[in-house]
């Protein structure tokens, strides 16, 4: 595969790939991540985490209700923010059924999005963790923060990175917002934000919630690994926090060892 050259000049990121160009303005280099899940369809929540999240969130996370609006009206939401004109929903799961891949969830949303808004779907296997990681992660007790460093230092290491910068360009070229989904539901607070999208390993971070071990998403690792390697061109990113739970986006400035969220989003 030809690997994409990537430059920054007059104010724009480049990208040359082959016969393929695009140029961004390197103001507006953006990405999501969502996790199709509700909060409430967490299994086996333990009682005194559903006590603070009824206190600090309220009770509206218990409702399992209106799944496919609640996703639409999330990527709406990051459409809005982004002022993108449609969405590339990137799937990052090695495994998975037809109703997340993108399947009938995502193809429902899909309908019931505002009348015209483009939404198309991509999937690259080098992407997703490799299947002996994943493997791995489910029939042992690795954390949270071993399992990420493991599939951040795969991405790094199979030129992933490099050519997901080239599909984050290709689908801004054309005024599409890149989502990269997976599963996993989005948690507030699982991982310290102080601690993103600086140097320090992500085995050696504070993970809030070691007994949701199994819900961590992998997406905030690509989406993190993607900025930073931005980042390393000089290069800020806007980061958009899909939660369906909530209906809502939220956005991260992200630049190099600096992650900020947006008071007015």
């Amino acid at each position: 595969m030809t690997i994409p050259e990537i430059s920054l000049h007059d104010a724009h990121v480049h990208l040359r790939w082959g016969e393929v160009t695009a140029r961004v303005p390197a103001s507006g280099i953006q990405i999501g991540h969502l996790g199709c899940k509700l909060l409430s369809t967490v299994d086996k929540l333990p009682a005194e985490l559903c006590a603070r999240w009824d206190s600090t969130l309220g009770t509206r996370w218990r409702n399992k209700k209106d799944a496919k609006k609640r996703v639409s009206q999330a990527l709406e939401a990051a459409l809005l923010l982004s002022g993108q004109q449609g969405l590339v929903l990137w799937d990052t799961m090695r495994s998975g059924s037809d109703y997340w891949r993108p399947g009938k969830l995502l193809l429902d949303v899909a309908e019931v999005m505002p009348s015209g808004t483009p939404v198309s779907y991509a999937r690259e296997d080098c992407l997703c963790p490799p299947r002996s990681l994943l493997d791995e992660f489910r029939n042992s007790n690795m954390s949270f923060g071993e399992y990420a460093e493991r599939y951040a230092a795969y991405l790094r290491t199979h030129d992933c990175l490099h050519l997901s910068l080239a599909w984050v360009l290709l689908d801004l070229a054309r005024h599409q917002l890149p989502v990269f989904y997976c599963v996993d539901p989005y948690i507030p607070d699982y991982a310290d934000s102080r601690e993103a999208f600086g140097d320090r390993a992500y085995r050696d971070r504070r993970w809030r919630l070691p007994e949701l071990r199994a819900e961590g998403y992998h997406r905030f690792v690509l989406t993190e690994e993607i900025a930073k390697t931005f980042a390393a061109h000089g290069v800020g990113v806007d980061v958009f926090a899909v939660d369906p739970t909530f209906s809502t986006a939220r956005r991260f400035r992200c630049e190099s060892g600096l992650c900020t969220r947006s008071g007015n989003d």
